[in-house]
């Protein structure tokens, strides 16, 4: 018989009585080996030539070995200082193979055996062997079983070791723990303080209690019961006679890890004389709930015959003695009275039971509470201004960074409102009672909570009014944001390049105007109403280098972006900056020059004497040095210090970025005399220096005042000049030979033509009147220099006309020898004879081939181009053209060589425009 199939614990441990024990022998088939001596020589037989280990082999063959000294203990686990479940442990200190084991559980020795239907958790431990003996093992089972599966009673276990082998289990010992282990449930008993009589307690209420006269194993507490429901707190219960249950059951019972163990059984009853109640103790007044049945009520045990009843009211709204609707069943005499006051408040409704016989009364009592919610709605209150309800024209506004406070508040209704809560956002506060309030300030109101609803609402004991709220929308005004990008990453561009620059703001309001300027001069490159526009700089020009700047505007402010633009370029001379081909120095002391160039990147300088070549950069007593200014434009310094006979001389300033050619600046330094110095002996300056500070004073004053004009209107007419410059951008057939120094000043629309007392010039020539000589019109006339536009306006018998155009400030030029009436004139060169190189003009007749240089002057016929030759140090001079005055009509001067030459463009609108092309070479 398998012993698992076992219906009983003594069925199950018969069966294992009747397994043969054989303790110390090794069993093979039906054949046995007596001891390890026989083992070894059975396995040396068997094992004659493998290599595997003898625990295998013997057990291939069918080998086994019943435990020796099996035992099983129980141990009891705890949790929290109570028990939680118990372990049953059987071992064996040598078994082959390893032990399998199984377990029995028996409660109240009541004979039958139940299988503990738990895996054991196992532990084997070889034990060391030589190699002709098979390997044993130390095998340990156990198995856990919890306090809640072994319920209430006394528990015994009874385990099973065996072999793991095919009917191993006919070698099994089983063995019981010497130990048991009883579980119990506490020990529980009720009680009531409150007077009973009959079974009936007196009075609507009572309380009883529920105790544990015994711990229990494991502790346990004693608990009250209403059908599954547990009631009560720490064995207490109080008890309320209710009308619709006038029998309530309740049991009180054990209750601990084990489970739920029922008790004794309490019915309450109650029996009273007079009683009066209402439906509730506190009535909210909603919408439609404002009325309260109140019923009073009288044992006719108590009172014969039936009473008559009569309810008076005390509260906000009182009422005298009225009669109720009497009534009455088997048991009672009742009365019902209906209370539907209109304001909330505390009533004291009172019932006086009087019999009509023995003219004798009772009265009773009870209190009820009316909970009326407030009658109106949320009131939020901002800047003055209040605001209630839902309605899209709930909308606040506010400028951002204002510092104020929101309340909500609500008013009315009893009680007050115990709870209100404001919300905008992040921003939240709650009150205590009937007031919110949310303070802004400059940190907290910002353009975030634009559009943001706040909400206010408000809690109230009735309940009725949770739905109740009020919305306003946030309308936060604030200044643009603006946003400015390029069509490139690059910051950097080369000449002829473009770029596009958007600028874009948001803003609330919208705003009403979007800027783009250039930051060096102000200039408003473009101005839109709109949230958005483009602007594209193409081509890319060198003076176009700088910082853009994208404003927004709108009521609440301006913001402003930047963007920085770097264009590649040759340096070049500042349009208002007029370099002089001699610089003055007085021996002893310093000279120094300073120039404005414009250009990117910044250059290296270098400055050579021509007489020997000397690069001077790394003389002690000269410095040259570049300062940056407002780009693209910056200074350059040279400072000769010291002055010495030799330092007179021609000297070269190259100026070099690596872009394009560099700039090369000739000077002379010319030697002066110092300045006189007064005589000694002269008049006391101790006894008459007063009166002549004093008119030094004022010359002072005087100077610094027309110092400061001149500086104002030196800037005015730089910033013009810009502007001037785009303008000539779009003129492109213009003609007229350019040297340097002469520079190509802006023209605006702004002057006068009349306006002749101060060197000025004119857009269109067409707006010269023709009684007008010598006006200040020329584009390519350096500044405060004068010169006619056109030399039809001068009288035929002009003679030493000044023609060059590369003559000093202040004098007047002609623009073209087309323009000179048909004859012909003496014209004088305007080099000075003490600069070097001088600028000469060579001779040229159409009717001869023989070509003669002049001297500073000389004579030209107008009817043919002259042209200049090259300067002694530049090499040779090149041959002009022969031509007849027939082939070539009055013109201008085709090709200038000197080394000052800026450019040269054909004329095709004589006599109305500027010279609008400059091609610096």
């Amino acid at each position: 018989m398998d012993f698992l199939l076992a219906k009983s614990w003594k069925e199950a441990e018969l069966t294992f009585k009747l397994m043969p024990l054989l303790s110390e022998t090794l069993f093979r088939g039906t054949d046995t080996v007596d001891s390890d001596a026989d083992i070894s020589s059975a396995t040396a037989v068997l094992l004659v030539s493998s290599n595997r280990p003898a625990r295998r082999d013997l057990f291939a063959t069918g080998y086994t070995a019943k435990p020796q000294n099996p035992s099983c203990t129980l141990n009891e686990n705890t949790g929290s200082g109570d028990i939680t479940s118990v372990t049953v442990t059987c071992s064996t200190s040598k078994v082959y193979p390893e032990a399998k084991c199984i377990f029995f559980k028996e409660t109240n020795s009541g004979g039958n055996g139940v299988k503990v239907n738990k895996d054991p958790v196992y532990t084997h431990t070889p034990i060391p062997a030589t190699v002709a003996t098979p390997v044993y093992y130390r095998s340990q089972c156990s198995v856990n079983v919890s306090v809640q599966e072994l319920g209430e009673g006394t528990h015994s276990f009874l385990g099973y070791i065996y072999p793991d082998v095919t009917d191993g289990k006919k070698n099994a010992y089983g063995i019981t723990p010497d130990k048991t282990v009883t579980l119990s449930f506490p020990q529980v008993s009720q009680s009531c303080i409150t007077n009973m009589e009959q079974g009936y307690f007196i009075g609507k209420s009572a309380r009883c209690t529920c105790r544990a006269t015994s711990d229990g194993y494991p502790r346990g507490l004693a608990q009250w019961y209403k059908g599954d429901q547990t009631v009560g707190t720490n064995g207490d219960l109080d008890i309320t006679y209710n009308k619709n249950n006038p029998e309530q059951v309740y049991t009180c019972e054990e209750k601990s890890t084990l489970g739920r163990k029922p008790g004794s059984t309490l019915r309450a009853k109650f029996a009273y004389s007079v009683q009066i109640e209402s439906s509730s103790s506190k009535v909210n007044l909603c919408d439609n709930n404002n009325q309260v049945q109140v019923t009073c009520e009288i044992s006719r045990d108590h009172v014969n015959p039936a009473p008559t009843f009569r309810f008076s009211v005390d509260g906000p709204r009182s009422q005298g003695p009225q009669p109720g609707t009497d009534s009455s069943d088997g048991n009672y005499y009742q009365s019902r009275f209906s209370l539907s006051p209109d304001v909330g408040g505390q009533y004291q409704v009172t019932c006086r039971v009087t019999n009509t016989v023995t003219n004798t009364w009772q009265d009773k009592s009870t209190q009820i509470t009316f909970n009326k919610p407030p009658p109106g709605l949320p009131q939020v209150t901002v800047g003055g201004q209040t605001y209630r309800g839902i309605s899209p024209s709930n909308i606040v506004t506010l400028a951002e960074g204002y510092t104020g406070d929101v309340t909500c508040r609500v008013e009315g209704g009893y009680p007050g409102a115990h709870s209100t809560q404001l919300k905008c956002g992040q921003l939240e506060n709650t009150g205590g009672g009937n007031t919110a309030t949310v303070r802004f300030t400059t940190d907290t109101l910002t353009r975030d909570l634009d559009g943001t609803v706040c909400i206010c609402t408000s809690q109230h004991e009735s309940g009725c009014y949770n739905n109740k709220e009020t919305r306003f929308k946030l309308n936060v005004l604030y200044a643009p944001e603006v946003t400015f990008t390029k069509s490139s990453l690059s910051t950097e561009f080369n000449k002829g390049d473009n770029v596009d620059l958007t600028c874009s703001a948001q803003g609330n309001p919208d705003p009403t105007l979007v800027t783009l300027t250039r930051e060096r001069n102000d200039d408003i490159l473009k101005s839109v109403q709109a949230a958005e526009m483009t602007y594209t700089l193409d081509p890319l020009d060198c003076l176009d280098t700088g910082v853009y700047v994208c404003s927004g505007q709108n009521s609440q402010g301006t913001t402003s972006k930047e963007i920085s633009i770097s264009v590649n370029c040759a340096q070049q001379f500042s349009p208002v900056f007029s370099p002089s081909p001699k610089v003055d120095g007085i021996v002893g002391e310093k000279a120094e020059i300073d120039i404005e160039i414009y250009g990117f990147p910044e250059p290296s300088l270098t400055l050579h004497r021509i007489l020997d070549n000397a690069n001077l950069a790394s003389s002690p007593r000269h410095e040259v040095k570049y300062t940056s200014s407002v780009a693209p434009f910056g200074f350059v310094n040279v400072t000769i210090s010291d002055l010495v006979e030799a330092d007179y001389t021609n000297y070269t300033l190259t100026i070099d970025n690596g872009v394009g050619d560099a700039l090369v600046y000739s000077f002379y330094l010319n030697q002066v005399k110092t300045q006189p110095r007064p005589e000694a002996g002269g008049r006391d300056t101790d006894t008459e220096s007063d009166p002549f500070n004093f008119t030094a004073l004022i010359i002072g004053l005087v100077a610094a005042v027309i110092l400061g004009i001149c500086v104002a209107i030196i800037v005015f007419l730089a910033r013009r000049n810009q502007d001037m410059k785009r303008r000539l951008d779009n003129y492109k057939e213009n003609a007229g030979t350019y040297m340097v120094p002469v520079e190509r000043p802006d023209i605006v629309n702004t002057l006068q033509t009349t306006e002749t007392s101060r060197p000025e010039h004119y857009e269109d020539i067409d707006g010269i009147h023709n009684t007008t000589h010598a006006s200040p019109v020329s584009t390519s006339s350096p500044s405060l220099s004068r010169q006619d536009q056109n030399i039809t306006e001068t009288s035929a018998d002009t003679h030493n006309t000044l023609v060059s155009a590369s003559q000093p400030p202040g004098n007047t030029q002609y623009e073209t020898i087309s323009d000179m009436v048909q004859q012909s004139g003496l014209y004088s060169s305007t080099s000075p004879q003490d600069v070097e190189p001088p600028n000469i003009y060579r001779r040229y007749k159409p009717e001869t081939s023989s070509n003669t240089d002049l001297a500073v002057s000389g004579t030209y016929n107008n009817y043919v181009p002259g042209d200049h030759g090259e300067t002694p140090d530049t090499g040779p001079r090149s041959q002009p053209t022969e031509t007849t005055v027939t082939s070539l009509p009055a013109t201008n001067y085709v090709n200038v060589e000197l080394p000052s030459v800026a450019g040269n463009s054909s004329n095709r609108k004589l006599h109305q425009q500027a010279y609008e092309n400059v091609d610096m070479s």
